[in-house]
């Protein structure tokens, strides 16, 4: 069944003080409201109300940008429909302040297909625990602007934690054997699984 439009609900609702000019007057503004009419529900009323508006795996292509600002993102130009989806459903905004709205931040800064690593309660520049730091990681390689990356945390980092931030080069079978010095060892810290191995750093979590 076809829903009323915002003009058939609306309308009547003024009858009780109707005039031919109230009745001109509200049926232009409710014609501002036609194109968002097809999307109140679906001919197989799986979709309730506004639900194809609010939601990303629903909305139509064409309402996606007006969709974004609502979570407080501005989509890139040229993005296509999968593209402005995910730029959506990750937005850091939700969970900003938490390691996963950390790393949606800053994966949009690295090159595609990039990780970051983070390691809570510990500061780097001193090599020591402390509660009150978080140390993170990308690789050089994979990092086009390191200032980008740094302005991605000043947004996204708790006010009352402080960072720091650091490049590296991708490991190495030679980097990891210098720092390891012995299979024991090796396995008590990247094991128990070779992928484990790949980019790892001790202490670290990795986001991919």
């Amino acid at each position: 069944m076809t829903p009323p439009t915002i003009a058939a609900l609306w309308v009547p609702q003024l009858g009780p003080i109707m005039t031919p000019d109230l009745q001109t007057y509200a049926l232009a503004i409710a014609s501002m409201w036609a194109e968002t009419d097809q999307y109140l529900e679906d001919p197989d009323n799986d979709i309730v109300a506004f639900q194809a508006l609010f939601d990303v795996d629903l909305a139509p292509f064409k309402v996606l940008p007006w969709l974004a600002q609502c979570v407080g993102e501005l989509l890139p130009v040229g993005y296509d429909d999968a593209q402005s989806r995910e730029w959506i459903r990750s937005s850091p905004k939700w969970i900003r302040g938490t390691p996963a709205g950390i790393w949606n931040a800053v994966k949009r800064v690295l090159a595609p297909g990039a990780s970051m690593q983070m390691r809570e309660r510990w500061n780097a520049n001193t090599s020591t625990a402390d509660p009150d730091w978080i140390s993170i990681l990308s690789y050089a390689s994979q990092t086009p602007d390191p200032n980008l990356v740094l302005q991605v945390l000043r947004r996204n980092v708790p006010a009352d934690i402080m960072y720091v931030y650091t490049t590296a080069t991708m490991p190495t079978w030679g980097t990891v054997k210098s720092a390891v010095p012995n299979w024991g060892q090796l396995r008590s810290t990247y094991g128990p699984n070779w992928s484990n191995l790949q980019g790892a750093t001790p202490g670290y979590v990795t986001w991919a």
